[in-house]
């Protein structure tokens, strides 16, 4: 892997037809951007957990309540 910094193997399946495709990507060290992000550990916490609930699924008072323990 001389020259490349790391590989994305991706699998996709069309959801409609049940189609699928893949195909892997060799990245290159010019193709990599590091960002600062400044967020608290509090408010990543917050982010995994309500997103741990799911999509679907409004918090309900209970669980705002545990979140808020932890």
């Amino acid at each position: 892997m001389d020259g490349w910094v790391g590989r994305i193997e991706w699998d996709a399946v069309e959801v409609a037809t049940g189609a699928t495709e893949n195909d892997t990507t060799l990245v290159a060290l010019d193709d990599v951007v590091i960002l600062r992000r400044e967020v608290l550990k509090g408010n990543q916490m917050l982010i995994q957990r309500m997103a741990a609930l799911g999509p679907d699924r409004r918090p309900t008072a209970a669980d705002i309540a545990e979140i808020q323990r932890e």
